[in-house]
């Protein structure tokens, strides 16, 4: 019947929920699982999914063209405020509603109880009809929030009769979720590099002293002879390499004989992993012929640079002579060279491949003055440190330069392009002090922040974090990097507190409540310092003046570098109480790695090159600092249009030229510091001075 009071039951069950209500119709919070029958309201899910029974319009649909999701709470319909809900049912006819609904289960038929409300059932005999659409888009009403904190509940046994039940924080395993799959950590190749120099300069000292004593008194030094135990470490050494080497000839072997295909030869090769230096020189040898047979100029050329930069080729350079210099083989002729056995194994290794380096080097020689146009339009994909063959990197100059007064905690503003290197810059700072402050000016950045350190630091006690949604705090007494926004660790961090805070004094742990003041921080780090400008600048600006500790400002957008330096130094002086005693240093850099090529789909449905100077203008050529983003193949073809309108007036900017100067220059900067080391005596520098002016 149409007034709905008895149903057709099925045998099938499902579930539904079934709340406690009190006399004034709230929920208790408890959730059982009975029959359907039909005392029970139709739920949020039928009413929204019920229109397409019907035919009409979507319930969400009509609060969207009406203002939005909140326009379908019955709180806001109504001018006043919002009301309690009506008793639905009474206790007694709950329970005999569940005992009616356990008999429908053997039987078909239910009768349900009078419903309790008196609204009218809407008929679906005539269709609703659609709201007209008038073009106006989707406002948005609601957004992503935590509606509780992420906590779980853990069951601790402290003896054979105790257990206590403790909240433990599920952030950790957030964040370990929201981590990249690696994490590089800068502090071992920084320490690596400084080790490096340390030795080398103590290196000199010592030879600068051994040049001074008298070379009869140093002759009469007899060297002391090694006893048994390390003569067998040696022996065992020598023959675990000799092992390793086999190996590693067998797996070049046999990865050459299981290639069917001779054009994928090289990549076979290559792909095997050898573990000597020996076996490496090999590969790339093997891989030099294979590529050789195919003509591929590009790959020729990668291989061979990667061979001349390897320490065994250049070795066994001293030892045979295979760039066919007629000097050097009259040399050859007067004084032979010893048998092929009594050779090193890397000078016999490029004996055997003489043949296919000659042919390489000549391929090189025979393009001439057009080599770097070709590395710029062929082998865009292979430059440093695109390379396959050429792996690993070094710290640039300016990474360097910041790092050092990163060691002696001095404040800096680092002022280089998207992608140049400023984060490991900050994550050095990050993971080389206890305690680092680092501010961003974006909630997603907090949390990839955050989870890049979680990840990096390997530990759940370490990372902290602060957010306007929420805050975090690991249950260790001092996290190791707090990551937050400026307001929010504003708010988080400045607290009305005596010594102790109430985050100390609390029995229970807070998770939420972060320690407060900023004088336990030995350095703060302002990622994209630029924000001063932004909706937080205030916010960031007084975060600035409070901590007392040294400051890392990160930005790849400031115009006006030098006032923002004279700005914050203007603040250091304040904090420290005295003038320049940390002093700001500014490094800007303005080079960028950059392999991202624009494309354009055409009209004939190709993908065409698309050069960033075809939206430029004159007026904003000449009126404005425009910074563009070349590739190789973009910088090679900026230089063929200009040569193709202006002539000889850019020959300086012919890629040949231009590379050679550079080059060049550089030599020139380090044959300067090679005779500055060389005037002071110390026989390594005077050597390698010598050998590089008679190789100019």
């Amino acid at each position: 019947p149409e007034d709905g009071k008895i149903r057709i039951q099925d045998q099938g069950t499902s579930k539904a929920t079934m709340s406690e209500y009190d006399e004034y119709g709230e929920e208790r919070g408890i959730t059982r699982e009975i029959k359907d029958s039909g005392n029970v309201a139709p739920s949020r899910a039928d009413a929204d999914t019920s229109w397409r029974r019907r035919g009409g319009p979507s319930p969400v649909t009509q609060g969207i063209g009406s203002g939005g999701a909140l326009a379908l709470d019955p709180r806001k319909q109504s001018g006043g405020p919002p009301t309690r809900k009506e008793p639905v049912q009474t206790r007694a006819s709950r329970i005999e509603a569940m005992r009616a609904n356990q008999n429908a289960g053997r039987g078909g038929l239910t009768v349900a109880p009078p419903a309790a409300s008196t609204k009218k059932v809407v008929s679906t005999s005539q269709p609703e009809k659609p709201p007209e659409d008038k073009g106006a888009p989707p406002q948005r009403t609601f957004d992503v929030y935590w509606q509780s904190y992420p906590q779980e509940t853990v069951w601790i046994r402290k003896s054979r009769k105790e257990t206590v039940k403790e909240r433990k924080s599920r952030m950790p395993v957030v964040l370990r979720n929201l981590a990249p799959d690696t994490a590089f950590n800068p502090q071992s190749m920084w320490e690596a590099e400084k080790k490096r120099i340390e030795e080398a300069a103590a290196r000199g000292d010592v030879e600068q002293q051994a040049a001074v004593m008298n070379n009869k008194k140093q002759q009469k030094n007899k060297v002391k002879k090694p006893n048994k135990k390390e003569e067998l470490i040696e022996k065992n050494k020598r023959d675990q390499e000799e092992k390793d080497i086999k190996a590693d000839l067998e797996k070049l072997e046999n990865a050459a004989k299981s290639c069917r295909s001779k054009a994928e030869l090289g990549k076979i090769i290559f792909a095997a992993k050898c573990l000597t230096a020996i076996g490496r020189l090999r590969q790339l040898l093997m891989v030099l012929e294979a590529e050789i047979k195919e003509g591929n100029e590009a790959i020729i050329l990668d291989v061979l640079w990667a061979i001349e930069s390897n320490g065994l080729y250049c070795a066994a350079l001293e030892q045979e002579d295979d760039d066919g210099d007629a000097e050097k083989k009259d040399n050859k002729k007067k004084n032979p060279k010893s048998p092929n056995q009594q050779r090193s194994p890397e000078a016999n290794l490029v004996k055997e491949f003489k043949k296919e380096l000659k042919m390489a080097k000549r391929i090189r020689k025979e393009l001439g003055t057009k080599l770097a146009s070709f590395q710029l339009e062929k082998m865009y994909d292979r430059l440093p440190p695109l390379s396959p063959f050429l792996k690993g990197w070094k710290l640039d100059a300016w990474q360097k330069k910041v790092l050092r007064h990163v060691d002696a905690r001095k404040s800096a503003i680092v002022c280089a392009p998207t992608s140049s290197g400023k984060t490991i810059i900050s994550t050095y700072t990050c993971v080389n002090y206890k305690r680092v402050l680092f501010v961003v000016p974006t909630e997603p950045l907090v949390w990839q922040v955050a989870a890049m350190f979680q990840r990096l630091l390997a530990g759940s006690g370490q990372v902290a974090l602060a957010t306007n949604q929420l805050a975090y705090r690991p249950s260790e007494d001092k996290s190791k990097v707090v990551v937050g926004t400026p307001l929010a660790l504003e708010s988080a961090l400045v607290k009305i507190r005596g010594i102790v805070g109430e985050e100390a004094q609390a029995k229970r742990w807070d998770y939420a409540q972060l320690d407060g003041g900023f004088d336990d921080f030995e350095y703060a780090v302002f990622d994209e310092v630029h924000a001063l400008d932004g909706d937080e600048g205030a916010a960031l600006q007084r975060l600035i003046r409070y901590v007392s500790c040294p400051t890392l400002a990160l930005s790849a957008t400031i115009g006006n570098a030098q006032a923002l330096q004279k700005w914050w130094q203007s603040i250091r002086d304040d904090a420290t109480d005295k003038p320049n005693e940390d002093c700001v240093e500014l490094v800007e850099h303005k080079g960028r790695f950059i392999n991202v090529q624009n494309l354009i789909l055409s009209p004939k449905k190709t993908l065409d090159r698309l050069h960033p100077c075809a939206a430029l203008t004159a007026e904003r050529l000449l009126n404005e600092d425009v910074s563009l983003a070349l590739t190789p193949t973009d910088a090679s073809t900026l230089y063929t249009a200009l040569a193709k309108e202006y002539g000889d007036q850019v020959a300086d900017l012919e890629p040949s030229k231009w590379f050679n100067d550079l080059a060049k220059q550089e030599e020139a900067s380090r044959l300067a510091e090679l005779k500055a080391r060389a005037d002071r005596g110390i026989p390594t520098f005077v050597a390698a001075y010598e050998r590089a002016t008679k190789k100019n």
